[in-house]
């Protein structure tokens, strides 16, 4: 309960003389006595004395600051301190964040976690980039993906894990491309694409069904070509998921292919292992060449 307060005004002199008596309160130009009283009940128009006997500035008048005559540190910008002097929020005792100016604005126009405005609530949790860690499974001879996307702070947006299959002398995960939308990896045979936004599988095309893959894109960027080992000589697909075409290289001179280069959208080359020669393919000819 507030104490029983006397309101007074003093001239200067007089609250000088006041202050002598009491010990440890000022008084300024205007008469008002700007400390606090230690018990008197003596006190300003513009202060008033908490059920703790601190000296606090009447609701009307809003709080104190810094610098004003019985500020205490625990009062201000209508935020109250902890023992320890620290203010809910990460607010500075004005009830700014720190280092926030008057106008709510951040030094280096930077927001109030110190990052620039990029890289904080606007892309926030948008993917821009990922990792692909494969991990073994020595005892059962098995292994599988773990794919995690980050934002442009570098914050984890998504984790995805692949399903788990034998390990084998070739590589059966791998990644492929990330565009804005999707991020597009090979498991076990399968090209599967995620959606950026949070990790859910946009699509799964089962028809490659090869291993050690090399992969390129067109132009446009709308066609992935990919060759790889027990697989076509090269493989066409859309964005969308929808094979294109499936190509076979017939002859007997051309096996285990391993490398890939886009030409133009009538010329892939193909570069085989079997005789470390190239094969130009026309990616909308026929399935078998």
């Amino acid at each position: 309960m507030k104490k029983n307060l006397k309101k007074k005004t003093v001239p200067a002199v007089m609250g000088l003389t006041l202050c002598a008596m009491l010990g440890g309160c000022t008084a300024n130009l205007s008469g008002n006595i700007n400390a606090n009283v230690n018990g008197s009940e003596i006190i300003s128009e513009e202060f008033e004395i908490d059920e703790n006997g601190n000296l606090m500035k009447k609701p009307d008048g809003g709080v104190l600051k810094p610098g004003d005559a019985g500020y205490d540190g625990k009062q201000n910008g209508g935020k109250e301190a902890d023992s320890e002097g620290n203010f809910p929020g990460g607010l500075d005792d004005d009830g700014k964040e720190p280092g926030e100016d008057a106008q709510g604005l951040f030094p280096g126009g930077l927001d109030d976690d110190g990052k620039g405005p990029d890289e904080d609530d606007e892309f926030k949790g948008v993917a821009v980039s990922a990792s692909f860690d494969v991990i073994n499974n020595t005892d059962q001879a098995t292994q599988y993906a773990i794919i995690t996307a980050y934002d442009m702070a570098g914050r984890t947006c998504w984790t995805y894990k692949t399903k788990e299959d034998g390990i084998t002398e070739l590589d059966r995960l791998q990644e492929i491309v990330m565009t804005d939308d999707l991020y597009i990896f090979a498991a076990f045979g399968e090209i599967i694409a995620l959606n950026n936004a949070d990790g859910s599988v946009a699509w799964t095309n089962k028809d490659f069904q090869g291993a050690s893959l090399s992969w390129a894109m067109n132009n446009k960027g709308d066609t992935l070509y990919i060759t790889g080992y027990y697989g076509p000589a090269l493989f066409v697909m859309d964005f969308n998921g929808k094979t294109l075409n499936r190509i076979i290289v017939t002859d007997d001179e051309y096996y285990w292919p391993y490398e890939v280069l886009y030409v133009s959208d009538h010329q892939v080359d193909v570069k085989f292992y079997s005789n470390e020669k190239v094969y130009s393919i026309d990616p909308k000819g026929a399935k078998e060449q």
